[in-house]
């Protein structure tokens, strides 16, 4: 998604967002006191992700994310925008976690 709401590049400015990278796939996402639904997680960054989903979020949630085979991250929703939904993560990933994730999801 590339709109004024949600810039994919940063304003003149303002600090560079992590870089991201672009992926396509069906991962578990579960919020607190909910069972794990599954969403389409369309791009990933040390920082954060972008899903879509048919989940309410609301901004300020807390979410675990799910990927097959990784420890399961915390995140809390920054923004939604109908079915899509941009995370930022409470701890950034490691360089080689991100790395492995990427490689497992394209």
């Amino acid at each position: 998604m590339d709109d004024a709401n949600h810039p994919e590049t940063p304003d003149e400015g303002k600090a560079p967002r992590a870089l991201r990278k672009d992926v396509n796939a069906r991962i578990g996402l579960r919020k607190r006191g909910y069972s794990q639904s599954k969403v389409d997680l369309l791009n990933i960054s040390k920082s954060g992700f972008r899903i879509e989903t048919g989940l309410q979020l609301a901004e300020g949630e807390q979410v675990f994310l799910n990927i097959p085979g990784l420890e399961t991250r915390v995140a809390r929703v920054a923004w939604t925008d109908k079915f899509t939904a941009g995370c930022e993560f409470d701890q950034p990933l490691a360089d080689y976690v991100f790395d492995q994730i990427v490689a497992r999801l394209k």
